[in-house]
């Protein structure tokens, strides 16, 4: 969980959205980081400061569609369901 909170937003990004190859997601962590940046960005968005909703709402959407990714990779296993893409195409 760290290593999607103690990052910058854009690191972030990327880790949800590129394979960490055997070094997946727990659906706990996702769950727990999409809800807490979810509260995050509405209580920040309610407040008077001038700070972006567009990267906070991209890193709550990576984070429920990999939820969503590793759910229906765990669920359908014949599928050849993916949850991320693979940082180095194979040529």
């Amino acid at each position: 969980m760290a290593t999607l909170f103690y990052t910058t937003p854009q690191l972030a990004l990327k880790q949800l959205f590129h394979s960490t190859g055997d070094q997946s997601f727990s659906l706990t962590t996702l769950a727990v980081f999409c809800f807490v940046y979810f509260l995050l960005a509405c209580w920040t968005y309610g407040t008077s400061v001038p700070s972006g909703i567009f990267v906070p709402s991209l890193l709550i959407g990576a984070a429920y569609g990999r939820i969503v990714g590793e759910v229906v990779a765990y669920l359908a296993p014949s599928w050849g369901i993916f949850p991320g893409t693979a940082l180095h195409t194979p040529v």
